[in-house]
């Protein structure tokens, strides 16, 4: 294949296209930067006593399990639901560990 401008400005245009169709995601990846998942769950707040979590909770993407699962997996299994907050479309957890085996 001969290159001359011409075959040189297709492939940088087919190129250029290319990178506008992905969605240029490739400025994220060069900054490091991920894009969110904005269905998982997400810890607003957290310490070794208590700790609040944000979730979608409308149609197939609610993760209210994974929230619940978070709790669980930060207060070692042992905590006690002190608020939970609706909005449209999310839920606001908030719970305070217990720090004992036999509360929940």
């Amino acid at each position: 294949m001969k290159l001359n401008f011409r075959n040189l400005l297709i492939m940088f245009l087919s190129l250029l296209l290319l990178g506008i169709l992905s969605g240029c995601s490739w400025r994220d990846k060069i900054k490091g930067k991920k894009r969110p998942n904005h269905y998982e769950p997400v810890i607003l707040t957290s310490n070794e006593d208590m700790i609040r979590i944000k979730y979608l909770d409308v149609n197939s993407n609610a993760q209210p399990d994974q929230a619940l699962q978070l709790i669980t997996d930060h207060c070692g299994g042992s905590y006690i639901e002190t608020a939970r907050m609706n909005e449209p479309g999310y839920t606001t957890v908030e719970a305070e560990c217990t720090h004992d085996a036999y509360s929940q």
